[in-house]
């Protein structure tokens, strides 16, 4: 049951084709403050959206230059993917060849990391999904690397698959996780009452809440065979999953909201609380305090 679950949940983690963004990043020399140029296309009844979240990057904007497509000029000063990740790597890797020595392995074929992002990378990442990750998040992409280990059991991956972005875990490329940045990541005390406002945009006054999954029978009554779909990619909306956490349960990143870089830790259920993650004082977790909390505890225990 847990695999099936896993496998729905991965099956609706495509944005639908009707409002993609396309970003294409050309980049000039090495020695230009214009790190490149970016061609966004945008295609369907969302074409009209901006990436304004990009104006940070953006030395200038050229509209249409072919049907379809705007061209951002990047400056390369502003795109600063420079952070105290100084030896992370090399401390993940040194714990990793520990434990397989302890275990009596051999060293590992495949490589710890998934290789790291350049900056245009980044930009390009950036671009496709109209935002800016956060800060920590993106540093550790151009640092330390676009997957590998981390809490629980391994971090997902940011990958390019067939010319899109997008985050996948346990190798599955079939079924990327492309964020949602139409709106702020919903806190479960919330939950409930945006499920209510999106039947009642929809012309349906929700009827009764069900104890495990809500509203989820009015929005399969509402939008068909989309129900599900539609529902568990609003419960994701403005958030990755960032960590595989196994049998089903994953933590995610917020990177739309007012709680942008914090982390959530989300059970195997249908419909589970996203809880933040927090440190033994109480304080809630980034991704960096995150990471680093779970480093040192791999290191102490291997002392």
């Amino acid at each position: 049951m847990v695999a099936e679950r896993r496998r729905d949940e991965r099956s609706r983690s495509r944005t639908p084709a009707e409002a993609e963004t396309r970003a294409s990043i050309f980049p000039v020399s090495a020695d230009s403050p214009i790190l490149g140029t970016i061609c966004l296309a945008r295609t369907g009844p969302g074409a009209s959206a901006t990436t304004s979240t990009m104006s940070r990057y953006v030395l200038a904007r050229t509209t249409d230059p072919v049907p379809g497509c705007s061209v951002l000029i990047v400056d390369r000063r502003a795109v600063n993917t420079q952070s105290d990740w100084s030896a992370v790597r090399e401390r993940v890797i040194a714990v990793e060849e520990a434990e397989r020595r302890a275990r009596g392995r051999g060293p590992s074929r495949y490589p710890t990391f998934e290789p790291v992002l350049t900056p245009a990378e980044i930009a390009e990442v950036e671009a496709q999904f109209g935002v800016t990750l956060p800060d920590e998040y993106r540093t550790f992409l151009a640092e330390v690397g676009a997957g590998g280990p981390g809490p629980a059991l391994q971090l997902t991956s940011l990958r390019r698959i067939d010319g899109t972005w997008g985050w996948v875990w346990e190798d599955d490329e079939n079924h990327p996780w492309l964020l949602d940045p139409s709106g702020p990541f919903v806190e479960t005390e919330g939950w409930a009452d945006q499920q209510i406002a999106t039947l009642r945009a929809a012309g349906c006054e929700s009827t009764t809440r069900d104890e495990d999954d809500d509203f989820l029978d009015d929005y399969r009554e509402v939008f068909g065979d989309d129900g599900d779909d539609v529902w568990h990619l609003e419960r994701g909306r403005g958030a990755t999953p960032i960590s595989d956490n196994g049998c089903g349960m994953t933590g995610w990143l917020i990177v739309v909201g007012p709680h942008r870089g914090e982390l959530r830790d989300r059970n195997c259920a249908v419909n589970p609380p996203f809880e933040p993650y927090v440190d033994a004082r109480g304080n809630r977790h980034t991704f960096r305090t995150w990471y680093l909390e779970w480093l040192e505890q791999r290191e102490r225990a291997g002392r």
